[in-house]
């Protein structure tokens, strides 16, 4: 259980850096729906909390939860988001999230 987040964790502890981008994407309506087991919503808000922790350690992190959401809808807004984030240049991220 929480392999994944415990060797991120792990990670972060032993201070490893993470350059480069990357966006994680959750819908809000996963725990209601999902097995218990998978906590998508709430390992989506550990990264933050993770992510605000260890902020010096990431170059351009995203991690959100999107509202309304769940895995049957999430795709085809994900991907646009995820793909604008990863794509916009450094100098104009901030506009676009």
């Amino acid at each position: 259980d929480r392999l994944i987040m415990k060797q991120f964790e792990a990670a972060l502890g032993r201070g490893q850096n993470f350059p480069g981008r990357f966006a994680i994407y959750t819908g809000e309506r996963e725990e209601r729906i999902s097995p218990p087991e998978t906590r998508m919503t709430s390992n989506v808000l550990e990264v933050q909390r993770l992510i605000v922790k260890h902020r010096s350690q990431f170059e351009a992190p995203l991690a959100q939860i999107l509202p309304g959401l769940s895995h049957h809808s999430i795709l085809g807004i994900a991907a646009t988001y995820g793909l604008q984030f990863l794509l916009s240049p450094p100098n104009r991220l901030q506009e676009t999230y």
